[in-house]
């Protein structure tokens, strides 16, 4: 199987960086969103310290779903950016799209969890995984489809 880079690929390297951009932005939402437990407690904890039993349990929430949007972020991220890169070499113009729309829907994800609000989070979980699901099945199927016809 050989692989060409295709002439439109750099869509999609435009695409990973905004992926990149975005978890680099739930991250700093974590720390400079008001109800942050950082900017609540003099020094931070993962939720579950000595620091975090200084907040009321709302506050608790509401940090803990700002610290925890990020953090899906961050265990989705291996998921995300090889299926927009691997994709890419198929349909280079449709992952730079879906990357794109990933990485919108996963700071809208982090957003609705912030709320406190768990189920605020599906305006962006839903098309996120979505996506990143097609982007991975397509990847693989023409992947297969080129070694079995090659």
């Amino acid at each position: 199987m050989s692989l060409s880079i295709p002439t439109d690929y750099h869509y999609v390297m435009l695409s990973a960086c905004g992926i990149a951009l975005s978890a680099m932005l739930t991250s700093t939402m974590v720390v400079f969103l008001p109800g942050s437990h950082r900017r609540m407690v003099d020094l931070p904890d993962q939720g579950s310290g000595r620091y975090a039993a200084k907040l009321k349990d709302e506050q608790w929430r509401k940090a803990m779903g700002i610290s925890r949007g990020h953090m899906n972020f961050i265990e989705l991220y291996p998921v995300i950016l090889p299926s927009v890169l691997w994709s890419g070499f198929f349909f280079p113009r449709l992952a730079a799209y879906g990357g794109m729309t990933v990485a919108i829907s996963r700071v809208v994800y982090a957003i609705g969890y912030a709320t406190g609000d768990p189920k605020k989070r599906m305006l962006g979980n839903l098309p996120a995984n979505f996506i990143t699901l097609g982007m991975l099945i397509t990847a693989t199927v023409k992947s297969a489809m080129a070694l079995i016809y090659e």
